[in-house]
């Protein structure tokens, strides 16, 4: 909204509100196209450097969506992402859940190290995150039960569990999810839990 507001009107309060709202974005993207416009919006707004090129875009994206950790190409299905990517129907497929931001971390070297190595053996639908709640957990049902695309297994890097993040979430709508989508493994890995207690 703030966003919004600030286009509509581009003076005063809504301007300053607009631009907290871009620089938060490229920031927490923080590509390096991203962190020129940061320092850009900044530097041209605030300091007066109007001889700076004008800030591009921000590269963020929110919601849930396949993300190639190579090129950085988003998609908005997983089949849109197969149509680029290699799939092969006899092997199974596993889903990769990352944050699809650079900061606070980078994670792009570690999903790119994964699907270098499961895709030896596995097909790999990556899923960029740009933030881990039950907010997304509709898109993440849809993403996970594309019947062209079944899903054997899920592999989380984000740094909390599955539809909950630091202030709580949905967790058990996630498993529900989960359960949905690749039931098999699921209960395999409750039956080798249990064994272990």
């Amino acid at each position: 909204m703030a966003l919004i507001l600030g286009s509509v009107l581009p003076f005063g309060m809504m301007k300053d509100m607009k631009n907290t709202f871009l620089l938060f974005d490229y920031w927490q993207q923080a590509t390096d196209r991203d962190v020129d416009s940061f320092m850009s919006l900044l530097l041209r707004t605030y300091f007066k450097k109007n001889f700076l090129p004008r800030e591009a875009p921000c590269t963020m994206r929110y919601g849930i969506y396949p993300k190639n950790p190579f090129t950085e190409e988003t998609f908005d299905t997983p089949k849109e992402y197969f149509k680029k990517a290699v799939f092969d129907k006899t092997k199974k497929t596993v889903v990769l859940a990352f944050y699809g931001h650079n900061y606070p971390n980078d994670f792009m070297p570690v999903v790119r190290a994964f699907c270098e190595r499961l895709s030896q053996s596995l097909n790999v639908l990556p899923l960029a995150f740009s933030q881990n709640d039950d907010a997304d957990q509709a898109d993440l049902e849809r993403m996970l039960k594309d019947e062209a695309y079944p899903v054997s297994a899920m592999i989380n890097l984000m740094s909390f569990r599955l539809g909950a993040g630091p202030m709580g979430g949905d967790a058990d709508g996630a498993v529900k999810i989960l359960e949905g989508s690749t039931g098999e493994i699921i209960k395999k890995l409750r039956q080798i839990r249990l064994k272990f207690l």
